[in-house]
């Protein structure tokens, strides 16, 4: 028995699923069970599911006023999708693989191992190999949430690996000897250069028929009863069964603050709003519907309430959904809200209506989560928990705190009541200073040189304003970079201080205070105060803590977010490559709302 030949993703289903539910969850999307002429092959039981569907091109109705309805790009309303899932029983060992085709994905995706590529690419890799050809991460710090590499050759795991960033794809060439011993695939039928992918899925870039995929299975089933070679990231995930009641604490605790964000948008939470496996798909989609199967109790009953209603152009903050519902629905119960949130799916499409990610909300929550007393630090991505290694954290906040202890802003900023008084406002309290102009809200190009600039004989300080050193701390370094780079392009680019010049025209031209700064100083003096020969450049990260205890960055352990510190470190090391000077200070809070805030 033989067929056609092709690349193949496998999955395997988690282990405490049975494989009737699978079926029945199948068969309750609209596929249909279809009949095999050999429904067993060594060992294993195949199922094959089909479904397809027909669907209008949005971009049809768009054109139609302008078109004669006798033209041949209306007749045809209609396109044809097909689908396909083909599950793969494993009798010996109950183990379940899944292969899919089309949309065949979405009815699988909440019942597969996540991790499954990983482990299998981590029995195969080593960490000095040196054949990484792409990753594609996601970025627990920085102004970048996801990211794909491609490496040129001689390029290791060890070497790209950085603080904050979790592989969620990896490609890497694999000796042809291992391949075919590990897959019983024969080696004359490997080409040289052969990668394998691992992600949620497997795949080697080989084409395979169906004996040659039940071989790789095989292999697979073998390789899962060894070691690992390597740690690919830097976390350990929690297992269902071995940390149940952990998990269980971990989830309450994230839907406690989901449900005191959504009541109150000055409680901090950690989290970005983000398919967790298609993030490209996701930030680059033209539009988000969000729908909801079933409905809450004592509200509308329709099947999914959201449709059409829900559309957003963009949908990256929880914020932008929360004040949708709480408009809509003004929810005031916590179990309707769990209720709510459980049901809640998120799916992003492109300009022709093509489904580019789909999932269920907790698919989309990417971020750090802490249990009250507790000092771990978990992230939760893709429904799945990790603990990050204790080693690592601490050489994390050792890092941070030399950071912040080798570059110390001496000079004190105005204490700044962050709950009183906005980032604006407090800005604007240093007009009139001597030596000191107010640059908020200046963007020339798009790009804020700072929020506060002052100066002395020896430097000039670029100081960037932000309240709690929180997830927020992604924006202001991203934020920091951008205007450091910006900078660099300006002081040394073709055309010299353009970008300064438009800084100082906007400040010329904007009414009121920031305005009449101008007054003071003539453009030539504001140019003047970025000659790199009479002084240094300083950029400054100003925070302001919002934390209902007194802390200091004298002891960054007291601070929680993870994330913050990974957004520093990377931020340091940025700032060394674009060779720009950087500072730290915190600014004093002399008072805390002790009731709205959660200490970050």
């Amino acid at each position: 028995m033989t067929g056609q030949k092709q690349q193949i993703s496998i999955y395997k289903i988690e282990k405490n699923k049975k494989l009737s539910d699978i079926e029945k969850d199948i068969l309750s999307h609209s596929y249909k069970k279809q009949k095999l002429t050999k429904p067993t092959i060594d060992g294993f039981s195949l199922s094959l599911f089909y479904k397809d569907f027909d669907r209008t091109p949005p971009w049809k109705n768009f054109i139609k006023p302008i078109t004669d309805s006798k033209e041949d790009i209306l007749k045809i309303d209609k396109s044809t999708s097909e689908n396909f899932v083909l599950l793969l029983f494993m009798k010996s060992t109950n183990a379940i693989y899944a292969i899919s085709g089309g949309n065949g994905y979405n009815v699988i995706k909440d019942h597969i191992k996540n991790d499954f590529g990983m482990e299998i690419i981590s029995r195969l890799e080593k960490m000095d190999d040196r054949n990484l050809k792409s990753t594609r991460e996601i970025s627990l710090a920085g102004g970048i949430l996801g990211v794909s590499k491609f490496f040129r050759q001689d390029s290791t795991l060890y070497e790209n690996q950085e603080f904050g960033s979790i592989i969620q794809e990896l490609k890497a060439t694999v000796d042809r000897d291992l391949l075919s011993n590990s897959f019983d695939i024969d080696k004359k039928k490997i080409k040289s250069g052969t990668s394998c992918v691992a992600k949620s899925s497997f795949k080697i870039t080989k084409s395979l028929d169906i004996n040659e995929l039940i071989k790789v299975l095989m292999g697979c089933e073998k390789l899962l009863k060894s070691d690992a070679n390597i740690k690919i990231n830097n976390v350990e995930k929690l297992n269902n069964s071995k940390h149940k009641t952990l998990i269980s604490d971990l989830k309450n605790s994230l839907i406690d603050d989901l449900w005191d964000r959504y009541n109150n948008f000055n409680y901090f939470i950690d989290f970005d709003l983000c398919h967790c496996d298609k993030f490209e798909e996701y930030l680059v989609a033209d539009y988000y519907i969000v729908t909801k199967k079933g409905a809450v109790k004592g509200e509308r009953t329709d099947k999914n309430i959201f449709k059409g209603d829900y559309k957003f152009e963009i949908l990256n903050d929880i914020d932008i959904l929360f004040k949708k519902i709480k408009s809509d629905l003004n929810i005031v119960d916590k179990n309707k809200f769990i209720s709510l949130m459980d049901k809640i799916k998120i799916s992003s499409y492109d300009s022709e209506g093509v489904l580019l990610s789909e999932g269920s909300l907790s698919k989309h929550l990417i971020g750090d989560v802490s249990i009250k007393n507790k000092p771990q630090k978990y992230f939760c991505i893709d429904r799945q928990w990790y603990l990050i290694e204790n080693d690592f954290i601490l050489d994390l906040e050792k890092s941070c705190q030399s950071i912040i202890s080798e570059n110390i802003y001496q000079d004190n900023l105005k204490p700044w009541d962050s709950n009183k008084t906005t980032e604006g406002a407090y800005n604007l309290e240093y007009i009139g200073l001597k030596n000191t102009l107010v640059l908020d809200t200046l963007t020339p190009d798009g790009v804020e040189l700072c929020d506060i600039l002052r100066w002395d004989d020896n430097n000039i300080y670029l100081i960037h304003v932000k309240s709690g050193f929180t997830n927020k701390m992604r924006e202001l370094s991203n934020q920091i970079v951008v205007a450091a780079k910006r900078l660099n392009q300006d002081i040394n680019g073709k055309a010299p201080k353009s970008y300064l010049k438009k800084i100082y025209n906007k400040m010329k031209n904007r009414k009121g205070d920031i305005g009449n700064q101008a007054l003071n100083i003539s453009e030539n003096d504001f140019l003047n105060l970025f000659d790199n020969k009479k002084r240094s450049i300083v950029f400054v990260l100003a925070v302001s803590d919002t934390s209902s205890k007194k802390r200091s960055f004298k002891n960054i352990k007291d601070f929680n977010s993870t994330i913050a510190k990974f957004s520093l470190n990377n931020l340091a090391r940025d700032m060394r490559i674009l060779d720009k000077k950087l500072q730290i200070t915190q600014i004093e809070n002399p008072t805390v709302n002790k009731t709205t805030k959660k200490a970050a």
